[in-house]
């Protein structure tokens, strides 16, 4: 095969691939793993670009909330728990050796919602619009 027939793909049109797969595929099929696996991917490469032009992401704005509010109540807030805590499932679906410890691992849709909620929500403040699948996601989800 020649290299020039292989298609050639920016990093920020992976992450749009990824979630727009990742919303059909939770959409259609109901597959929430896959769904994560793929959203999380997007996600990766949409928040480190997000923050490389300065512009928080939405996480890094919850992050902050959240520190907040912990520092007016005088609770201890960590950062890294934190980001850990918020991607957990997704961190389960890419490591063998994680937090959980049983054979089986509980995966609620709650945790593909939130996910490509905010990688849709990353993309929009990266790229000026959503999402091509967007609206199908928010026409089941809500969101």
């Amino acid at each position: 095969m020649n290299t020039s027939d292989i298609p050639t793909y920016t990093k920020l049109e992976l992450a749009e691939i990824q979630l727009n797969r990742a919303i059909k595929l939770l959409v259609h099929d109901g597959d929430v793993v896959s769904s994560i696996t793929l959203s999380g991917a997007a996600d990766d490469i949409i928040w480190k670009s997000l923050e490389e032009t300065g512009v928080k992401s939405q996480l890094t704005e919850i992050e902050e909330q959240v520190a907040a509010w912990c520092k007016s109540n005088e609770t201890p807030f960590n950062k890294t728990t934190f980001r850990n805590d918020m991607h957990v499932f997704r961190t389960e679906l890419k490591h063998l050796r994680t937090e959980f410890s049983s054979e089986k691992i509980p995966i609620p849709i709650e945790a593909a919602i939130e996910i490509i909620d905010r990688c849709c929500e990353n993309f929009r403040r990266l790229m000026g619009r959503y999402p091509e699948e967007r609206p199908l996601f928010v026409s089941v989800y809500g969101k």
